[in-house]
């Protein structure tokens, strides 16, 4: 596509796109792939999953509905593994790790179809859990750690609350108290598999239907787990 500006009479350079080279591009497989999985690009853009350039190829006509199977055929072009287009069965399945080993070897292991596939899992998984608001933030507040060793807090805090100043304008004293707190970081998982009946049916939702599940229940115990210490907490007695 060529750009004309006619205040300076020059033409710009075209933009020339490999297809042959975005077709094996894993950040934009990946991001196609999630788009497949209902990741929206507001979901991708939240989280920073991909840059924006990544997001736009994506989308296009190119790219969208992208499968399980094209991956697998595109696995296979870059390893020079031949296996008939269409013939989703065991030998397939074979052709398809037999290419993923010969990429491996090679050095070549950003296109890995079990890569990708773990890596759209996980970031279907992600959108799910960071989809819906969570009052956490606004009631705990947030903090990072850097190992599972348990750590202090302390912070002030105020007692009551504001009161309204009478017509003396007498303003009532209040107090500040620092109070410690203890967290530690735990690990929640689960493995996620995706049979060789998947494969050959190229249902990538069976996996991430699963992560998406998966993600919604992660915030919900999330947000329960927050519950259960304000519930048991004397913050609110009196």
């Amino acid at each position: 596509e060529w750009d004309l500006d006619q205040r300076a009479g020059k033409f710009s350079n075209p933009a020339i796109h490999d297809a042959a080279t975005m077709d094996k591009d894993s950040a934009t497989i990946e991001a196609a792939m999630c788009l497949s999985a209902s990741v929206t690009p507001a979901d991708m853009r939240r989280e920073k999953m991909f840059d924006e350039q990544t997001i736009d190829r994506a989308m296009s006509a190119r790219f969208r509905g992208y499968r399980v199977s094209r991956l697998a055929y595109a696995t296979m072009q870059a390893a020079g593994v031949y296996h008939p287009a269409g013939q989703l069965d065991d030998s397939y399945i074979s052709a398809c790790v037999k290419a993923n080993n010969k990429l491996m070897a090679s050095g070549m292991t950003t296109l890995s179809l079990p890569g990708i596939m773990s890596n759209v899992a996980n970031k279907t998984l992600l959108a799910a859990y960071t989809r819906a608001d969570s009052f956490i933030p606004f009631v705990f507040g947030l903090s990072s750690a850097v190992d599972f060793k348990s750590v202090s807090s302390f912070q002030l805090e105020g007692s009551g609350m504001l009161e309204e100043i009478g017509p003396d304008g007498e303003i009532k004293h209040g107090t500040l108290v620092e109070s410690s707190y203890t967290k530690a970081l735990k690990t929640y998982a689960k493995m996620l598999t995706f049979s060789r009946k998947d494969m050959i049916n190229d249902d990538m939702g069976a996996l991430t239907r699963v992560a998406r599940l998966l993600g919604e229940m992660a915030f919900k115990a999330r947000e329960f787990a927050a519950m259960q210490v304000i519930a048991n907490s004397t913050m609110f007695s009196t």
